[in-house]
């Protein structure tokens, strides 16, 4: 429900800024616990809410929500020039076994984990290639996230070792 939730609905400022509504959630248990079957309830449940996307780099996960298009250039008739679009406002992420998201976790030069971090408060983040054909990014509370990432106890290892940087913080544990 809560990544449903359009991403201009924010927590007032406390301290600092305003906060974001952005979710994440590990879901704990041994094997065949049903973590999975909770997302599969969840569709049947909220038909209305926006389908999952599964979450592969921290550069595939601006593209979730912008993209460069073409677009008429107003100041060349005439001729194209490259626009950055929003075309997604709310997504809600599933990871099914953590050790997906260790494994990109751990990629070299990988990006997932610190854009999470990122998003999970709102923030705005994206990639600021030197082609400028190819940058892209989200301006702050822009978008809503959602994130479900089913884990077997013994295997959370992935999320804790990030702690010094505050991971597992921002994920309810259930």
């Amino acid at each position: 429900v809560a990544s449903n939730v359009p991403p201009w609905v924010t927590i007032p400022a406390i301290i600092g800024g305003k906060g974001s509504l952005n979710l994440f959630c590990t879901l704990v248990g041994p094997s065949g616990a049903g973590k999975s079957a909770v997302c599969a309830a969840s569709d049947e449940m909220m038909p209305w809410a926006d389908p999952w996307s599964h979450i592969g780099s921290g550069e595939g996960l601006v593209h979730t929500y912008v993209a460069r298009v073409q677009a008429d250039d107003p100041d060349n008739p005439g001729k194209k020039r490259y626009v950055l679009e929003q075309h997604t406002y709310r997504a809600t992420g599933i990871v099914d076994e953590i050790d997906t998201l260790t494994a990109l976790g751990s990629r070299q030069g990988a990006t997932l984990l610190p854009t999470l971090r990122t998003a999970w408060s709102g923030g705005s983040f994206g990639f600021g290639y030197a082609d400028p054909s190819k940058r892209l990014s989200l301006k702050a509370h822009s978008y809503r996230l959602g994130l479900v990432v089913g884990a077997q106890p013994t295997r959370c290892e992935a999320l804790f070792d990030e702690a010094d940087a505050g991971t597992p913080q921002r994920f309810i544990w259930a």
